[in-house]
């Protein structure tokens, strides 16, 4: 519908009035988003995987594009980065995190930016509220443990070196519920009567296990992944 004589102006009018609209439109839309986070359980052991969810609520009836900005352990977790979403009245979005190290993580979004349906204006509002999620060392078998240092051969870690820690304490008359391998054949031919030895043991019944935690001039990665293997280490002995 034009003005007569007036084609330019009124589609000069329609024009700014179609940029207001899209502006108050996306303005108080975007007053009344609401974001909710939860994680499906706030610890897990590494390597495994939990879900991260963000439901999106839109109480008026327009709602149009909007980035969500992830926080920089949120990336670590799940290897997100800027995420897009065109937003309904009501949206659920999942996304699967994965322990790689141990450690404490701040889960969540940092930012959203809320675009109007012409894509012009944009708002951006903070989200101070983070889940803190924990993941803990996986207990590793010990038996031929493989750590790779830098781009040097790994070194093989041997825990179970077969080392004698008893002292025989006495010799004792052979009973029918004795080992024949207790058997102390010498002491046995002079005493002319079988006899047994009996052990006392010696083994210290705690371990001190130290950590050197002297900073290693790694790239990030490989300085993680060697601290993370030294917990998972202490753990397991």
């Amino acid at each position: 519908v034009c003005i007569p004589g007036k084609a330019t102006v009124s589609f000069v009018v329609l024009l700014l009035a179609l940029l207001l609209f899209s502006f108050l439109q996306g303005y108080f839309t975007f007053r009344r988003l609401e974001i909710q986070q939860s994680l499906s359980q706030d610890s897990l052991q590494k390597r495994q995987r939990i879900t991260y969810q963000i439901t999106i609520f839109c109480k008026n009836s327009f709602c149009p594009l909007l980035k969500l900005d992830f926080s920089s352990d949120t990336k670590v977790l799940g290897d997100l980065q800027e995420s897009y979403c065109s937003a309904k009245h009501k949206q659920q979005l999942n996304y699967l995190l994965t322990g790689k190290y141990r450690g404490r993580y701040q889960v969540g979004l940092e930012s959203i930016t809320f675009y109007d349906f012409l894509g012009i204006f944009f708002w951006k509002k903070q989200i101070g509220e983070l889940l803190t999620c924990k993941v803990f060392p996986k207990l590793t078998s010990l038996q031929e443990l493989q750590i790779p240092v830098g781009t040097s051969t790994s070194h093989k870690l041997d825990l179970f070196t077969q080392v004698d820690y008893t002292s025989i304490a006495e010799l004792k008359q052979y009973q029918p519920q004795d080992h024949m391998k207790d058997i102390h054949w010498k002491a046995s031919a002079k005493r002319n009567e079988l006899l047994v030895k009996h052990y006392e043991h010696f083994n210290q019944e705690k371990t001190t296990v130290l950590f050197d935690l002297t900073p290693m001039e790694y790239i990030e990665d490989t300085r993680l992944e060697l601290e993370d293997r030294m917990v998972s280490v202490g753990l397991s002995l």
